[in-house]
C-alpha cells in the first residue's frame, strides 16, 4: 500500500470566481468548469499538464494554475484523512462564451499527471456547457 497514490478530479471550486452549476454558464462570463488536482499518499500536490484538444465552437477555454483545499470526499478516488483540509496545487479550467451566444458548447482537454504516468485519471476529458 506504500505505493498507493490518492488522486481526484474536483469539478467544483471551494472559493473564488463564478462557478458552473450543473454545466450551466452565463453568456460572456468567464466561469470555472473544472478544477483538476492530484496528490501523492503524503498529501503532496502533483504537477498536472492540461492541453486543449478540441476547442469550443462558441467560446474560449483558459487554464490557470492555482490551488484547491482537499475535501473529505472526492469523485475520483479515496482521500486520506490526513490530507483533508490541506492545500494542493491544481489547474483551474475556465470557459467563456462569445458575447450573446446562447446554447450548448463542447470542448475537450488532455489531462496528464507529470509526476505519475499511471494515474488512472490521465487522458482526455470532455465538457459540455449550457450557455444561458
Amino acid at each position: 500500500m506504500s505505493g498507493l497514490r490518492y488522486t481526484a478530479l474536483v469539478a467544483a471550486f471551494i472559493a473564488g470566481p463564478v462557478h458552473a452549476q450543473n454545466g450551466t454558464v452565463a453568456s460572456g462570463v468567464s466561469t470555472l468548469v473544472a478544477h483538476p488536482w492530484s496528490m501523492d499518499r503524503n498529501c503532496r500536490g502533483q504537477r498536472l499538464s492540461l492541453r486543449l484538444t478540441s476547442p469550443p465552437a462558441h467560446g474560449k477555454v483558459i487554464f490557470r494554475s492555482g490551488s484547491v483545499t482537499v475535501p473529505a470526499t472526492a469523485p475520483g478516488g479515496p482521500v486520506s484523512s490526513q490530507c483533508v483540509g490541506r492545500s494542493v496545487s491544481a489547474v483551474a479550467v475556465y470557459y467563456r462564451s462569445e458575447r450573446g451566444f446562447v446554447g450548448e458548447d463542447h470542448f475537450s482537454f488532455m489531462r496528464i499527471n507529470l509526476d505519475n504516468a499511471s494515474d488512472r485519471l490521465n487522458g482526455e476529458k470532455s465538457r459540455t456547457v449550457s450557455v444561458r
